[in-house]
């Protein structure tokens, strides 16, 4: 069988004149096969592209040997290698392996990422600067980095870096940025109490704890922020961390294993709400992880005011009972991919309904909103901020919706990245912008000892000037 996409290739990497991946130090032939790959795997006029295993390809070669001279014979010794190539030896470890990865993922991000032109970057500068990287990297957990680092200059909100075998280990309380300080909301340790500022960890400034592990995480500059303080303290083994703190203006210093995995999504020691409940004066308050909507319903359908926290899982269920008329999402642009490095897109266009339910919730509703509303939730939130459903206290939203697609690493590396385009009803930028809270909200640091919401407090506020405003209105 004729393969002529995987000859075409063949014949340029032979022009260069060296082996891409038997390279010892970065050079330019490495970046070119970069860009060849992924114009000849997706682009080639040819059908015989697609019956090719292009991750092996990517993969192929050594410090030894070469991709072959394009003649028949040498072009049928390079299918037949791709074919017995011993899947045991292509671990992470591998420099030829890790570089492979880089060539996969930075070519489906050239041609299919959808919002490069709403991202400040120049792509290319971040293949070679990830190339160089990875040349330099010593360990598995250096590597990890460098593809963090990639993935973060694209400013995907989805995309995220997965493996079994790289954990996060970080100390056994949570953060957040308050008053301009690192201040622990929640903690699980009684040496650590709300309202304490860190002031030092490992000897690094707070903040610059922060900022280091805002550059591995991809997203706009709020969510980069959320998922940071997540993640603050975190490390990839469990070391014992040096914490300085100040409570009530006395410095502290305590020392603390690294012993509760950490993730990008949820601090493990966030104490999650799991059931709505009445706040009094008529007020629902719907919060966290919620499987039965029937069953809540009968608690909250005679209530005048209701607040929807960030984290209820059941807002898709709970928008149906708010409306009388159908309503629709945001247009979804899913790419037509036609040309290489994401010119002449064209876009299929679907979106989703709402169709209203029974028992109509005749309340007035505010929705508590930060950077952790993301995706799914922004869908909720365009429909939300269009139809004016009800007011938004809290935080700037996420700025990223659109399908997660996977790409398919060597090493058991997964990288999810945003796969479709969406803009706001009106056809302004959603990507990195996300939504502006009618009523922002600024925590401080005495109520936060005092254990008081004030995203929960400016909710109630907000219901209740704009149920006097209606009652005045009425008469």
């Amino acid at each position: 069988m004729k393969k002529v996409a995987i000859l075409f290739v063949s014949l340029l990497i032979m022009a260069m004149g060296q082996s891409c991946f038997g390279a010892k130090t970065p050079s330019d032939p490495v970046g070119t096969f970069t860009k060849l790959y992924g114009y000849v795997r997706w682009f080639y006029p040819s059908n015989e592209a697609s019956e090719l295993d292009w991750n092996r390809f990517a993969v192929y070669g050594n410090a030894l040997s070469t991709y072959p001279k394009a003649s028949r014979s040498s072009f049928d010794r390079l299918t037949e290698a791709l074919k017995t190539m011993q899947d045991s030896t292509l671990t992470i470890q591998n420099k030829t392996v890790q570089l492979a990865n880089v060539v996969i993922a930075w070519n489906i991000y050239q041609h299919f990422y959808p919002y490069f032109d709403v991202v400040d970057v120049d792509w290319d500068q971040v293949l070679t600067k990830t190339l160089k990287d990875v040349y330099a990297d010593s360990t598995e957990v250096d590597y990890y980095k460098t593809l963090c680092g990639m993935v973060a200059a694209s400013k995907d909100g989805h995309g995220v870096i997965w493996t079994k075998t790289i954990k996060s280990w970080g100390l056994p309380f949570r953060v957040d940025l308050v008053e301009g300080k690192i201040v622990v909301v929640e903690s699980l340790f009684p040496d650590y109490m709300p309202g304490d500022i860190i002031v030092q960890l490992d000897d690094k400034p707070a903040m610059d704890e922060l900022i280091c592990q805002e550059s591995l995480i991809s997203g706009s500059p709020q969510l980069k922020r959320r998922r940071g303080l997540n993640m603050f303290s975190a490390d990839y083994a469990r070391t014992i961390a040096k914490v300085v703190l100040i409570r009530d203006g006395v410095e502290k210093e305590y020392q603390c294993r690294r012993y509760s995995e950490y993730n990008l999504y949820l601090n493990p020691n966030q104490r999650v709400k799991n059931r709505s409940m009445a706040l009094g004066d008529d007020i629902a308050y719907l919060t966290g992880d919620q499987t039965n909507f029937d069953a809540l319903l009968p608690k909250i359908k005679t209530a005048k005011k209701l607040i929807v926290s960030k984290d209820f899982t059941l807002e898709w269920d709970l928008i149906p009972h708010l409306i009388k008329d159908a309503l629709w999402s945001p247009w979804w642009n899913i790419p037509v991919v036609t040309h290489p490095d994401a010119e002449q897109v064209t876009y299929f266009l679907d979106r989703w309904q709402f169709k209203p339910k029974e028992p109509f919730l005749d309340a007035k509703v505010v929705f508590i909103n930060s950077p952790e509303r993301i995706s799914s939730g922004e869908t909720i939130m365009s429909v939300v901020d269009f139809y004016h459903l009800g007011e938004t206290v809290g935080d700037t939203t996420a700025g990223t919706n659109g399908d997660v697609n996977k790409i398919r690493l060597w090493g058991d590396y997964t990288i999810s990245m945003t796969g479709l385009k969406v803009l706001k009803h009106d056809q302004t930028q959603l990507h990195l912008k996300g939504y502006v809270p009618n009523y922002p909200v600024e925590r401080t640091i005495q109520a936060i000892k005092d254990g008081r919401d004030e995203y929960v407090e400016k909710a109630v506020e907000v219901l209740k000037k704009n149920l006097r405003t209606a009652d005045s209105t009425d008469k």
